[in-house]
């Protein structure tokens, strides 16, 4: 279970798990921005590092943020294509059935929603840009099963944040929803996290929280 929740694709084992798939979509896998101290200049994203493993996967990658395109040219595979794309905003610019691996590092996180989790639900957005109320994140999640080729049994998609495990029930009436109207099965996976994360909004003592969806 843990492996599809940490940041899946932070050391070489991790890049394993992207072998089977061949067009790949990173939904809000930005550039570092701003650069951490003593860096000058932007960390590969998710998708950079698994186009340089595999250079014969068709990867894209988006995010809201149009600084998010300027990465180092050394960085960039030639594989990888990015695309401005607002998560809160329907239908997602993707063809039905059109990648066989969609992942989502980080982006369920709320690490900047005041008077958390009271905020729930209202028009906050998570990390990725998803406004967290049980209609928005039903068509979020219902645009990632639409996107995902449900005609391939061997097809994923993994979208992770870090949530409060009290979440757990919105989560579950999202992903009711979206498998009553698409062909797919979700699972909402978790993770006790050893260690609390301070933000500044709230200290995470609980969960990393995710969703698997697989063809049902």
């Amino acid at each position: 279970m843990g492996r599809y929740l940490v940041p899946y694709a932070m050391d070489p084992q991790g890049l394993e798990l992207f072998r089977p798939y061949r067009r790949l979509l990173f939904v809000s896998d930005g550039t570092n921005y701003p650069l951490p101290a003593g860096r000058d200049r932007p960390q590969p994203t998710v998708a950079d590092m698994v186009g340089h493993a595999y250079p014969d996967k068709r990867i894209v990658r988006t995010d809201f943020l149009t600084r998010a395109e300027a990465v180092d040219a050394a960085l960039k595979p030639a594989n990888v294509t990015f695309k401005r794309v607002d998560n809160g905003r329907f239908p997602l610019p993707f063809r039905d059935s059109s990648r066989d691996f969609i992942g989502m590092g980080r982006g369920l996180c709320l690490c900047e929603v005041d008077a958390y989790p009271k905020a729930l639900p209202s028009k906050d957005r998570s990390c990725g840009g998803i406004v967290m109320a049980e209609d928005t994140a039903t068509r979020f999640v219902g645009e990632v099963a639409r996107i995902l080729d449900t005609s391939k049994p061997g097809s994923l998609a993994l979208l992770h944040g870090l949530q409060d495990v009290r979440l757990a029930p919105f989560w579950g009436k999202v992903t009711r929803r979206v498998m009553s109207e698409h062909p797919v099965e979700i699972k909402v996976l978790m993770v006790k996290l050893d260690t609390p994360i301070d933000t500044p909004a709230h200290t995470y003592e609980d969960v990393m929280i995710g969703l698997q969806l697989r063809p049902r």
